[in-house]
């Protein structure tokens, strides 16, 4: 193949699967020099139970990365219901300390997928265990295209579609985590 025909396919490759965009930001002067550990609480979104599973793990590894020491999403779970735990609770200041008191940790984190199909879309909040308060945020996004198949089931298409849109959470979640402060 030519150069130039390699150019062309590479180019339309960017351009179908699209770019993604994050943002993310911390509280001012809250000391995560003290944060060892953070529990992956809830992945909350119209996606099964696997997705949200490689979810948790994709941030554990991002986690993993900066310095921390991560509990995951079916460790946080298992713990909490073997204590009643209601995640309904973590609306309120008073139910996240007492999801982080459970846990035995000063910081949790929570994940909202917010779109799982043409656009994948999440939002990312770590919360402080003492108080409840936001102390980063991290959302993105990526606009996933579907190029015409050659696969001769449907059932292959919607398993490619699926890994794709997969790919694309991941690929957010290692751009959203750049802003995740480092463990000091």
């Amino acid at each position: 193949m030519s150069k130039l025909a390699t150019l062309v396919l590479l180019s339309a490759a960017i351009f179908i699967g699209g770019c993604v965009t994050s943002d993310g930001s911390q509280l001012r002067g809250f000391n995560f020099s003290n944060v060892e550990k953070i529990a992956i609480v809830e992945v909350k979104g119209d996606i099964d139970e696997p997705v949200k599973g490689l979810i948790s793990d994709y941030f554990s590894l991002e986690l993993l990365k900066k310095g921390y020491s991560p509990m995951t999403l079916l460790q946080s779970q298992a713990l909490l219901k073997s204590n009643n735990y209601d995640l309904d609770k973590l609306v309120s200041p008073k139910g996240i300390a007492q999801a982080a008191e459970i846990l035995d940790t000063p910081v949790i984190l929570v994940v909202d997928v917010r779109s799982f199909d043409k656009k994948v879309s999440l939002d990312a909040k770590l919360l402080s265990g003492d108080s409840g308060a936001l102390i980063w945020m991290g959302s993105g996004k990526k606009k996933v295209s579907f190029a015409p198949s050659l696969w001769p089931s449907k059932g292959q298409r919607e398993q490619m579609q699926r890994s794709d849109r997969i790919a694309a959470a991941k690929e957010i979640i290692s751009k959203i985590s750049e802003n995740l402060p480092q463990k000091m």
